[in-house]
């Protein structure tokens, strides 16, 4: 396991999970924009497009998952199970955006601790201390009354 890519890997999971986050607050504001337009020509072209999206993540999110996985880098059910939501709900014509937050906030962090996890192990180890012997103390003056 290379150091470089455990960080290459988590970054690429970081940025599929800022994309789910951002792809659903864009379809969430849009989706009420155009409700407020009583649009409906609109709204499906919206849900297309969160459809459209959400199949592209989906599938982006399964490559980066399965890298992850071959890793053990932690936060990658996470980030496929945001990518699933979001793509199964979108289907419906539904949306869960703040569980697919939630779900992304807690891989990112995940993600963060398995790269500072990757490079504690990556640092040199000491060697261990030597045991010090009472001969090896120097003798300390005791301290002069006054």
């Amino acid at each position: 396991m290379n150091l470089e890519e455990v960080r290459s890997v988590a970054a690429k999971g970081k940025y599929v999970n800022f994309a789910l986050i951002g792809v659903t607050a864009l379809a969430f504001v849009s989706m009420h924009v155009v409700n407020f337009m009583n649009s409906y020509r609109m709204m499906n072209m919206m849900m297309v497009a969160y459809l459209g999206a959400s199949v592209v993540l989906a599938g982006v999110a399964g490559f980066v998952f399965f890298k992850m996985r071959a890793l053990k880098i932690n936060g990658a059910l996470l980030m496929g199970g945001a990518a699933v939501v979001s793509l199964i709900f979108s289907i419906m014509g539904m949306m869960l955006g703040l569980v697919i937050w939630i779900m992304c906030g807690v891989s990112i962090r995940q993600i963060n601790q398995a790269v500072e996890e990757a490079e504690l192990a990556a640092l040199p180890k000491k060697p261990a201390a030597s045991a010090t012997f009472a001969s090896d103390v120097e003798e300390q003056e005791p301290p002069k009354e006054i």
